[in-house]
C-alpha cells in the first residue's frame, strides 16, 4: 500500500466524525488525497483551481455540486491558514456550506485559529508538536532539533488580521478581519 493511501485512509478516519455531502481538496498536494478518499469512501469530490478558469466556462471550482451540500476540506499542511482560508471563501461563494477540513499536518504557528475564527474547524492527524515528539522518540531527531523546532513554532506565529490582510492584498477583495 503506497503512503499517499495509507495517509487517505487515516483522513478519512478523520472524515468519518463530520458530516459532509462532497470533498474539496486544496491545490496542488492535497488533491492527490482528496482523490483517494472520493474513491475509496464514494463520495463525491470537487476541484478548487488555483485561478479562475479565463476561458470556457471561466469556473473557480470544478465537479458536480448543489448549492448548501456540506464541503469537507482536504489540505496537507496548515501553517497560517492563508490558502485553506482561500478556497473555504471560493467554495462558500460558490454556495457550499464548509464548516471543516481535515489535514495531514497542522504547524500548530495560528493557521488553525484563524480558520477557527473564520467557522472552519481543523482536524488534523498530526500536530509539529506530536510529530517532533515522535521523531525524537524514534530516535530520529536530538533534542537539540526538538528545542529548535518548539522555538520555531514559538517565534513564527500568524494572527487572523495577519492572514486575512494578505489574504485581501492578494485577492483584491475584503474579508473582514475577526
Amino acid at each position: 500500500m503506497s503512503k499517499r493511501n495509507t495517509i487517505s485512509k487515516q483522513l478519512l478516519k478523520l472524515a468519518s466524525e463530520i458530516e459532509h455531502d462532497i470533498l474539496c481538496g486544496v491545490p496542488y498536494a492535497a488533491l492527490p488525497f482528496a482523490a483517494v478518499m472520493s474513491v475509496t469512501s464514494g463520495t463525491p469530490m470537487i476541484m478548487k483551481r488555483k485561478e479562475t478558469k479565463m476561458y470556457a466556462t471561466k469556473k473557480i471550482l470544478e465537479g458536480v455540486f448543489e448549492k448548501n451540500q456540506i464541503c469537507l476540506v482536504v489540505e496537507d499542511v496548515v501553517t497560517s491558514g492563508g490558502s485553506l482560508l482561500e478556497a473555504v471563501a471560493a467554495l462558500r461563494s460558490e454556495g457550499l456550506v464548509v464548516n471543516h477540513a481535515v489535514v495531514v499536518l497542522e504547524r500548530q504557528q495560528g493557521g488553525a485559529d484563524v480558520l477557527n475564527a473564520n467557522g472552519v474547524e481543523v482536524k488534523s492527524l498530526f500536530t509539529m508538536t506530536n510529530l517532533v515528539e515522535i521523531l525524537r522518540n524514534a530516535g530520529r531527531i536530538s533534542e537539540e532539533t526538538v528545542e529548535i523546532v518548539s522555538d520555531h513554532i514559538r517565534e513564527c506565529q500568524f494572527g487572523p488580521n495577519e492572514v486575512l490582510e494578505r489574504y485581501n492584498e492578494k485577492n483584491d477583495r475584503s474579508v473582514p478581519a475577526v
